[in-house]
């Protein structure tokens, strides 16, 4: 069977784009990234770019459960990670205020 290769196809690696995405927006990027757009530019760009002809890594209309389940295994582990977040902070506010 000939593997067939679509030239000019646009593709998004939606972990990898979440997870520049979240770091960005938390700050975490070293300095040779400097030139990087802002945090509201990045959201910008992001959510731009989910239009029609995007490919995605799992997802396919085809047999969309692979993306559904993928989507929903990022979407916990971000919660997770953001509830983490927001639990230090009050954790933090809590010790501060006892003093």
């Amino acid at each position: 069977m000939p593997i067939t290769y679509k030239i000019g196809q646009r593709n998004m690696y939606l972990r990898g784009e979440l997870a520049g995405l979240y770091n960005h927006v938390l700050g975490f990027n070293p300095d040779y990234l400097a030139s990087l757009p802002s945090r509201l530019g990045a959201l910008w760009n992001f959510f731009k770019d989910l239009r029609p002809g995007i490919s995605f890594d799992v997802f396919a209309m085809k047999d969309p459960m692979p993306g559904v389940l993928g989507f929903i295994q990022i979407v916990s582990e971000y919660c997770q990670r953001i509830g983490s977040a927001i639990g230090r902070r009050v954790n933090l506010k809590s010790k501060k205020s006892d003093h």
